[in-house]
This record gives structure tokens, C-alpha cells and sequence, in this order.
């Protein structure tokens, strides 16, 4: 039930090399009908939307923007808006014979260049950064269980064998 995209791309002028890269991952929830068909709806809904913006211009083959006019809050508004159309299309898709009502998948959006790692995220799959020899979390879960973790009305090691530690939150 699980779909991915990873989107590259270098650009080489004189002494400049500039890299991109947009990575998305799915995972269709278990246990639902058609979660591989919400995944791999999502994978094509957040590429569509996402390299239609000049922003990502470079990773869909077109000349990138000029450097030094990435905006780091514009990408976040990007990914965040992306995320909300890929959450419309694929909560519609089963009133247009696409998949099953109900149907729904988690969503991790990164997008990385020289400077930058933006993430976006959608459920309980997780994002980490490796610096260092070190993998730092860089989302939480989106899950009933680790929200009372948060309130502190659940310790962790009660959150663990939960019955309810899968219950999502928020899905796609």
C-alpha cells in the first residue's frame, strides 16, 4: 500500500552546481479498502501540483528559478496547499469510480537543495534528518495515542501496547 516519487535534479553553471530534490511518500492506511489506490493517488496528485510551480521549476526539466530567490515560507505555503488539493482528490476520487469511499494513506513531502529541508506531513509515517552520524525526528505522529502522550495524560510506555496507538488524527 506504500508509493514513492523522488523527483532530482542538478544544474552546472561555470563554478556553480545548485541540486534539488523532492521526495514523497505514501503509505495507504491498513486495514481500509483501496489504501494503495489512495497512495499512488496522492503520489500523482503532490507531483502535479507541486512541479507546476516555478518554484520546483528544475525538477520538472525547466529552466530553475534564479538563484537566491527561493523563498523558504513560499515552499512551506506550496507543500501545505498541495497537500490540502492532494486531500480533496482523494477524498472525491471514489464519487468518480476512483478506489473506494473511506479509502485514505499518510503523506511525507521533503523537499531538499543546499540550504534547505522543508518537510510536510500528513498521519504517523515519519521524517528524520540524519546530521552528524545522528537521525533527528523531524515530524510527530499524528495519532490519537501520541497526542494524550502530549497532553501527559498517557506516559509512553503505557502508549506503546495501546490498542488505539494506530488511530490516525489526520490521513490524506
Amino acid at each position: 500500500e506504500d508509493a514513492c516519487a523522488l523527483m532530482h535534479a542538478v544544474e552546472t553553471r561555470e563554478d556553480d552546481m545548485h541540486e534539488y530534490a523532492l521526495i514523497v511518500l505514501c503509505d495507504g492506511m491498513g486495514g481500509y479498502d483501496a489504501g494503495e489506490v489512495a497512495s499512488a493517488l496522492a503520489i500523482q496528485t503532490l507531483r502535479k501540483t507541486l512541479l507546476q510551480h516555478k518554484m520546483f521549476a528544475a525538477l520538472a526539466g525547466e529552466t530553475p528559478p534564479t538563484p537566491g530567490t527561493f523563498s523558504v515560507d513560499e515552499c512551506k505555503k506550496l507543500i501545505h496547499s498541495a497537500l490540502k488539493e492532494t486531500n480533496k482528490t482523494v477524498n472525491q476520487a471514489p464519487r468518480n469510480g476512483i478506489g473506494k469511499r473511506g479509502m485514505g494513506c499518510t503523506a511525507e513531502v521533503v523537499y531538499v537543495d543546499g540550504r534547505n529541508v522543508i518537510v510536510g506531513h500528513v498521519g504517523d509515517s515519519r521524517t528524520y534528518h540524519l546530521h552528524e552520524g545522528t537521525l533527528v525526528q523531524l515530524t510527530r505522529d499524528q495519532t490519537l495515542v501520541n497526542r494524550l502522550v502530549e497532553l501527559g495524560s498517557l506516559t509512553e510506555a503505557a502508549a506503546e501496547p495501546h490498542p488505539r496507538r494506530n488511530a490516525l488524527q489526520q490521513a490524506t
